[in-house]
Formats: structure tokens, C-alpha cells, sequence
């Protein structure tokens, strides 16, 4: 979780406010994604129910911390 965070942080810090803007919506979007496709295959069982879960929460911890930073500009 915090590498994601970190690569995400790092990419969002080095561009224009209006790229910038765009890029936490496209993070965003993807983590959604990401999101649906691990319950998808928790369902599925795929993945095992107890990593999934683990993954889906980091994916939401990060999504609120880009939603908030969203919200605070």
C-alpha cells in the first residue's frame, strides 16, 4: 500500500495544477476499477477472501486520501 501511495504521490507532485487535477480522477477511476476486479475474484475465488479484503481496504484508504486532497484545492 504505501509503495502505491508513494508512486501516486509521486507522479501527482511534479505537474500542473490542471494536469494535476486530471491525473487524481484518472488515479482515481482506476482504483474503482481496481476495486470491482478484486471482488470480482474474491467471488470467484481467485484470490483469497482474507487478501482481498486487505487489498481492497488499502485501495480505499488511498482513494479517500485523493478524494480529500481533491476537495481541499
Amino acid at each position: 500500500m504505501i509503495a502505491i501511495f508513494i508512486s501516486v504521490s509521486l507522479l501527482l507532485g511534479s505537474q500542473n495544477a490542471r494536469q494535476n487535477n486530471f491525473d487524481k480522477v484518472e488515479v482515481a477511476n482506476t482504483m474503482e476499477d481496481m476495486i470491482e476486479w478484486i471482488e470480482h475474484d474474491v467471488k470467484k475465488d481467485n484470490v483469497d477472501h482474507t487478501v482481498g479484503q486487505s487489498y481492497i481496504e488499502n485501495l480505499n484508504d488511498i482513494l479517500i486520501q485523493i478524494k480529500q486532497e481533491n476537495v481541499q484545492e
